[in-house]
């Protein structure tokens, strides 16, 4: 699935106070491999961080090989819509599409980026751009250089917990 960067309409700022967010859930726990021993904790701690006064919506993405190894995963992340991509960046692609296409990406005011690959550094960039707060959440030393540039807010994963002070500012 290739991007054409020319067909992304501007967007519009948003207008009603709503969160997206948008999971990369390899990225997240650390690869494909460690999915089924880290998913549970990451869950727990994205959960912490979110301002839970906000009408949230959260986009779930991974690969073909999680899909396989964990079918229950969805079970565990019940309110969240399940994107399955195939390829190396494929779960992104997914992602991408969510954030460069869809109308729950415009409407929102908060985006909740949960992975650190630059791949959406050029998506945050307009998000940003048309008025939306951009969070970046992802593990330590992770986080494109570009994708942290641009975002508004940078919150790091420390050892399965993220320290209050980032909890208090994300949900502010």
């Amino acid at each position: 699935m290739e991007r054409n960067h020319n067909s992304l309409a501007p967007l519009s700022a948003p207008t009603v106070d709503r969160q997206l967010v948008v999971v990369d859930l390899e990225n997240l726990c650390g690869g494909s491999e460690v999915v089924e021993a880290r998913h549970d904790d990451v869950r727990r701690e994205l959960s912490a961080i979110l301002n839970t006064e906000t009408p949230s919506f959260t986009v779930l993405a991974y690969g073909r090989f999680v899909q396989d190894a964990i079918p229950e995963l969805p079970f565990n992340w019940p309110k969240a819509r399940i994107l399955v991509g195939s390829g190396i960046d494929g779960a992104d692609l997914r992602l991408l599409e969510v954030l460069d296409t869809e109308p729950v990406a415009q409407r929102s005011m908060r985006i909740v980026l949960c992975s650190g690959d630059g791949i959406f550094a050029e998506s945050a960039a307009r998000l940003v751009a048309s008025g939306h707060h951009v969070t970046v959440f992802a593990r330590p030393g992770t986080i494109s250089r570009r994708l942290a540039l641009v975002a508004n807010e940078v919150i790091e994963m420390q050892d399965g917990h993220t320290s209050g002070v980032l909890q208090q500012a994300l949900a502010a």
